[in-house]
C-alpha cells in the first residue's frame, strides 16, 4: 500500500509541475521502444523527477529517502514503476480491475477489447463486447470477429494502453501473454 501511496504522491507532484500536454508527451515517449526497451522514463526530459520523488517521499514519510537505505530505494523504484504504468495519474486501489485484451486488426491498427463488458446485453446477449481503438474510440465488437484477430504484443499495444490510461482506465489488467 505504501508504494501506491508514494506513486500517487509522485504523480501529484509531477502534475503540479508539468502541463497536461507535457504529461501526455511523457506517456507517448514512454510508450516508444527507445524508452521502454531500456526502461527509461521521459519525465527526465521535462523536469528533475528525482526531486519530484524526494518531495513526494517527504510528503508521505516526513523525511527524505536515504540513498544508502535498500528499502527506501526499492520502494521508490516500485512506486516510480507504478506511477509510470498508470500514466502519472492517480491509482485507485479499491477500484476493481478492468480486464482488457489487445488485438491486431491490421499491421498498424490495434483494438482493445473488454471481455467482461457486454454491449447492450438485453438486446445482444453476450455476443457484443465493448472495444476501444485509436480511430472511433469506444465501439462494439462481435465475439466472432474477435476470434479472427491475433493478440497484439506489448510493443504494438503499448501506445493504445497509454491512451486508455489517459481516458481514465487506470486499473487495467492486461490479458495478453507478454
Amino acid at each position: 500500500m505504501k508504494k501506491i501511496q508514494l506513486a500517487n504522491a509522485f504523480s501529484k507532484v509531477l502534475n503540479e509541475w508539468l502541463s497536461t500536454e507535457d504529461i501526455s508527451e511523457i506517456n507517448r515517449r514512454n510508450s516508444t521502444p527507445e524508452y521502454y526497451v531500456f526502461e527509461l522514463c521521459a519525465t527526465h526530459d521535462f523536469c528533475d523527477p528525482n526531486q519530484a520523488m524526494i518531495d513526494a517521499y517527504k510528503s508521505i514519510f516526513g523525511r527524505e529517502p536515504s540513498v544508502q537505505n535498500k528499502k527506501d530505494n526499492e520502494l521508490i523504484n516500485k512506486a516510480w514503476d507504478l506511477a509510470k504504468k498508470a500514466g502519472f495519474q492517480q491509482i485507485h486501489p479499491k477500484r476493481p480491475d478492468t480486464l482488457v485484451k489487445f488485438y491486431k486488426e491490421t499491421e498498424s491498427e490495434i483494438l482493445a477489447v473488454f471481455p467482461q463488458l457486454n454491449y447492450n446485453k438485453r438486446l445482444y446477449g453476450n455476443t457484443q463486447k465493448v472495444g476501444y481503438a485509436h480511430i472511433g474510440q469506444h465501439t462494439t465488437v462481435h465475439k466472432d470477429y474477435i476470434k479472427l484477430l491475433k493478440p497484439a504484443v506489448f510493443s504494438e499495444y503499448n501506445p493504445l494502453r497509454f491512451e486508455l490510461i489517459a481516458q481514465g482506465y487506470t486499473n487495467l489488467k492486461i490479458l495478453n501473454e507478454n
